[in-house]
């Protein structure tokens, strides 16, 4: 979808060799974007994610969670009902195609992602991303729920299992650098390559640090890191694993398409993070996993977001909000002293800070 950066552009010349090596014609090949639960992209968009060639060449379709056409493919073990794009039993090969990245509560994205979230119905989706709340731990989420570990992780044994039921034939797994260069490929088997996709991020993105620091500085990266308020928590999240308890994190999100899901504005009508874990266990809906971990971490830390959202609501949620970096850093000069630990992310939804 829109919100990530797969550099399809970079693969499609070589299936397009491979195609033509094995006599497959144009109408017989179907792009399908996996769309999860995000919304539709414009033309504009699907061409910029495809490439130009890619785009004309063949049949495009978008994958609309809400469709009443789908297919049950059966029930995991944690209960979650599989159900999945019809498009997948049309084909008599599936080609798993994107990039791997940290996830702040799947482990990583990529890999059995693609399938589902990606080509699930609804309530796939939501059964499956509600196992990240269902802890009576103290955090907003299950312990194993956290970037980089796969582990125990419920929400991705769980998709894992469901994406399972899908034959995938051959998957491509690109690693990305931070200007989204593709310097590695993982080929073949879609759990194999998923897997050594993972430990590569792993290696290139998790730094660690030697303690916690009174302020971090972050940046979400730009465009569409932080193209908007759902989006940008991932940065958030990153950025707040550097910082103690009572810190002051400062982070650049532009958010210029808004909330992403307006709903996530309805929980903070609770008055408090007990009371909205509570709601959110009992009547789960999606992103409101995103809105308990907001929520915890605004309870912890000094949060000063400079984006383009209206002032009000971030004001009721608990940010600090601006609109220009500099009038954020000038707030928290004071703090800036020569005894201060600071950390300075420029590219938080890439970088995740491990303590040693």
């Amino acid at each position: 979808d829109k919100t990530r950066v797969a550099r399809l552009d970079v693969v499609f010349p070589f299936l397009f060799s491979a195609f033509k090596e094995r006599k497959i014609p144009d109408e017989k090949v179907t792009v399908i974007f996996a769309n999860g639960s995000h919304p539709a992209m414009s033309a504009e968009e699907k061409r910029a994610i495809l490439g130009e060639a890619a785009y004309h060449r063949f049949r495009i379709e978008e994958h609309n969670c809400h469709s009443a056409l789908v297919d049950k493919l059966g029930t995991t073990r944690r209960g979650t009902p599989v159900m999945v794009n019809p498009i997948l039993k049309q084909h008599d090969k599936v080609i798993v195609i994107g990039s791997v990245v940290h996830h702040y509560f799947a482990g990583f994205g990529g890999g059995p992602k693609m399938i589902v979230p990606g080509l699930a119905a609804y309530e796939t989706i939501l059964h499956n991303h509600r196992l990240a709340v269902l802890t009576d731990d103290e955090g907003p989420l299950h312990p194993a729920c956290r970037p980089g570990n796969l582990k125990g992780n419920p929400v991705f044994e769980d998709l894992q299992e469901a994406a399972k039921m899908v034959p995938v034939h051959f998957a491509i797994q690109l690693v990305l650098d931070e200007d989204q260069h593709v310097i590695d490929a993982f080929c073949g088997d879609l759990y194999s390559s998923y897997q050594k996709a993972s430990l590569r991020v792993h290696r290139l993105n998790a730094v660690e640090i030697l303690e916690p620091a009174d302020v971090v500085i972050a940046s979400a990266g730009g465009r569409p890191k932080d193209l908007n308020f759902i989006q940008a928590h991932k940065a958030l999240h990153h950025a707040s694993l550097a910082l103690r308890p009572g810190g002051t994190l400062v982070l650049l999100a532009e958010c210029a398409d808004g909330w992403g899901n307006p709903d996530v504005l309805e929980w903070f009508s609770y008055g408090s993070y007990a009371e909205m874990k509570r709601a959110v266990q009992e009547n789960f809906r999606l992103n409101a996993n995103t809105a308990l971990s907001i929520k915890h971490k605004l309870e912890n830390f000094k949060i000063l977001l400079v984006s383009e959202l209206p002032h009000d609501p971030l004001r009721q949620m608990g940010f600090f909000p601006f609109r220009r970096a500099e009038d954020a850093i000038k707030a928290i000069e004071h703090k800036l002293n020569g005894s201060a630990k600071v950390y300075v992310i420029p590219n938080a939804s890439v970088t995740l800070p491990v303590q040693k």
